[in-house]
């Protein structure tokens, strides 16, 4: 049976020895006669780009600041740069992708989240049309977080948030994080093998898990709640496709249905 997987790939993979490691572990799934769907972020490249421009990077739990002028250097530098180096990765492999952002097709609209973040976006709805069209074509969606606002403005999704609601709306079976950590690190600073939602919560609410694996964390409680059956935080190792060890995160026996 064909199981759908996304798979969020951090701003700080996307690069390097790493890109070609996606490729393969794709094509290890299709080989198995699964889909894939990959989430990108770009964060390492922003806050670059910001540094050359004089500009610090601000972050509240782990999410970036976005003023007017900020939003249209993310949107080039995500949906632009960044998505166009991955999907040539995979096109000169031999694996078909097209790349495109939340925008293209309504495929994600969002509400501003709070004036403090600035240009940075809840999401409202998920339209899983356009993705379905890639995906019976026999391509691969890669798909940039940046969206289209209530409003007609141009607003920044947190990856780790767009990848987990793009999990649940396209009914995927599985969600990987792909990260530079192995996992969830406990208070003792090891490797965190499985955790329940709940605890993942308090986690949170004990500053254990903070700065960029708040979003990922909350990414993951999301999705389990919401009906992803397997959800794993994690790096790249030595395994086939994306079946990677890290931190399983699972749904309490009372959210069970």
């Amino acid at each position: 049976m064909s199981v759908r997987i996304v798979v969020k790939i951090t701003g700080k993979f996307i690069e390097g020895e790493n890109l070609p490691i996606l490729v393969k572990r794709t094509k290890d799934e299709l080989d198995k006669g699964n889909e894939v769907i990959v989430v990108h972020g770009g964060g390492k490249e922003i806050t670059k780009e910001f540094e050359l421009r004089g500009t610090k990077s601000k972050f509240i739990e782990g999410l970036r600041v976005t003023n007017r002028e900020d939003i249209q250097l993310i949107e080039m530098i995500l949906s632009g740069k960044v998505n166009k180096r991955i999907v040539s990765n995979f096109l000169s492999k031999g694996v078909p992708a097209v790349g495109v952002s939340g925008k293209d097709g309504g495929m994600v609209i969002a509400m501003r989240k709070n004036p403090e973040l600035g240009y940075v976006g809840d999401i409202v709805s998920v339209n899983i049309k356009l993705i379905n069209l890639l995906l019976k074509n026999g391509f691969i969606p890669i798909i940039s977080p940046v969206s289209y606002g209530t409003h007609g403005e141009t607003l920044n999704i947190n990856g780790d948030t767009f990848a987990s609601h793009i999990s649940v709306s396209t009914h995927s079976q599985k969600l990987v994080f792909i990260t530079d950590v192995k996992g969830i690190l406990g208070k003792d600073g090891s490797v965190i093998k499985s955790i329940t939602t709940k605890e993942a919560k308090k986690l949170i609410d004990e500053e254990v898990i903070a700065n960029g694996m708040i979003p990922k964390v909350k990414g993951a409680i999301y999705a389990v709640r919401n009906g992803v059956k397997e959800v794993i935080i994690g790096t790249f190792g030595n395994e086939m496709g994306f079946d990677i060890k890290g931190t399983i995160i699972r749904r309490e026996r009372d959210e069970e249905s």
